[in-house]
């Protein structure tokens, strides 16, 4: 470790004390003042790839480092102490941390790094783009947009809905995934990393208490994290662009880990980042460019959506548990659009329990702008799908018509925009 400034006076620290490259994985053990154990579960970060690390630059391998430890450091107010950076990706941090600055005023976000800049030298010829690929909705969407020769795909396996530890998923999910991926004939890097394991979730979605309305990794660091985890394989893959699918599109100003903004804003070597695909909703994706594809290609098409619980996703024999707010929207997406949801991934929707997930407030936010535009839009249900869920066409007529009882939209606002977000006024607007 060069001797550099000290860290502002007061100020916790993490520091990155070693990292070490051995044949196609690198580990980096850090430490960090007592102040702040209670963020972490471990103090080694592990990142397993396809290829050879032990050539590849310091100033490239810290970028998942510090792509992990900066956003700790904005939610806990830390500085951290590295050795060699890539100078881009120095400058994008601050870039980074500055849009987060914007969304969350609550924080009092400083990008405080003590290290080496390093101008990379790069490799020549970088053609590909390479497109982060979880098999959701967005990313097979931003797939078969930009299918093409020049696109490779990276799948994170320790991302929260995916973790390093749940083997039996994962091994569900390839063997899903799989016929789709082939048939595409696009080359896939996968990325193991216990980065999600050794931190504490629970402590950092509540430092300080109020400024995400979901978490610490939705709201503020998942699109930073994600895309750095790449940047070894960047440089030796020949990539040119890192293309992130977006959560929502220019009618959502949502607060979010991932926006045009705080994506476009990452970079490094000679490597830029596109947010991907934001000119359209997640209905919009469906209806344009999932069903199209799927009406030519049927069954192949397979979406892993779920976030809900681990368990009943198991049980589902699918890829989703089909209960939670992300599996009953794009359910209800699909079927609006004519497509059954057990064609691709989904167990058979349960309209009680939907109905009832509703009405409780548990499908939290009722009125999400998938569900408002379907809502709103009222489309005939397709008549095969009828055949198959007698019950759909119930419960259509029901939540068409259905108004949010007076006296809970303050509930459902202060639960999802507590008071003094920036994103009440939006909520407010949603649930009007």
């Amino acid at each position: 470790m060069p001797d550099m400034a000290v860290p502002a006076k007061g100020l916790p620290e993490i520091r990155v004390e070693k990292i070490i490259p051995a044949k196609q994985s690198l580990a980096c053990v850090f430490s960090y003042d007592t102040r702040l154990e209670h963020y972490f579960n471990s103090s080694v970060l592990y990142v397993s790839y396809g290829f050879q690390v032990e050539e590849i630059p310091e100033s490239v391998l810290s970028i998942p480092v510090l792509g992990l430890l900066v956003p700790i450091a904005w939610a806990s107010g830390a500085t951290v102490s590295a050795g060699d950076v890539d100078s881009r990706f120095l400058a994008s941090l601050h870039k980074v941390g500055e849009v987060m600055q914007g969304m969350y005023p609550s924080l009092s976000i400083s990008t405080n790094i003590r290290c080496r800049e390093v101008d990379t030298p790069w490799p020549a010829g970088g053609d590909k783009d390479c497109l982060l690929y979880s098999g959701g909705v967005d990313s097979t969407c931003s797939l078969l947009r930009n299918l093409g020769p020049n696109l490779v795909l990276a799948s994170i396996r320790g991302a929260p809905d995916l973790r390093l530890w749940d083997s039996q998923f994962w091994e569900r999910t390839e063997q899903r995934l799989h016929p789709f991926l082939t048939s595409t004939g696009v080359e896939r890097q996968v990325i193991e990393t216990n980065a999600i394991d050794l931190v504490s979730l629970s402590s950092l979605n509540t430092t300080p208490r109020g400024a995400f309305a979901y978490g610490w990794w939705e709201n503020l660091s998942h699109g930073l994290v994600l895309l750095s985890l790449c940047a070894p394989f960047t440089y030796v893959g020949k990539v040119k662009r890192m293309l992130i699918a977006s959560s929502f599109n220019q009618a959502n100003s949502e607060p979010w880990g991932s926006t045009p903004a705080s994506d476009t804003s990452v970079a490094w070597g000679s490597v830029t980042t596109v947010h991907d695909s934001f000119d359209l909703s997640r209905l919009g994706k469906i209806k344009q460019v999932l069903v199209p594809y799927m009406a030519q290609h049927p069954g192949l098409v397979q979406l892993r959506a779920c976030t809900g619980k681990r368990e009943r996703r198991l049980a589902s024999g699918t890829l989703n548990c089909g209960d939670c707010q992300k599996c009953v929207r794009t359910t209800l997406a699909l079927m609006e659009a004519g497509i059954d949801p057990t064609a691709c991934g989904f167990p058979p929707p349960n309209f009680a329990e939907i109905k009832s997930g509703i009405i409780s407030g548990r499908l939290l936010p009722p009125l999400s702008y998938t569900m408002r535009a379907i809502h709103d839009a009222k489309v005939p249900p397709d008549k095969g799908l009828l055949a198959l869920y007698p019950a759909y066409g119930d419960f259509l007529g029901w939540f068409y018509n259905w108004k949010i009882p007076k006296g809970t939209e303050r509930k459902w606002v202060s639960k999802i925009a507590p008071k003094g977000s920036r994103r009440r006024k939006f909520v407010r607007d949603v649930l009007r």
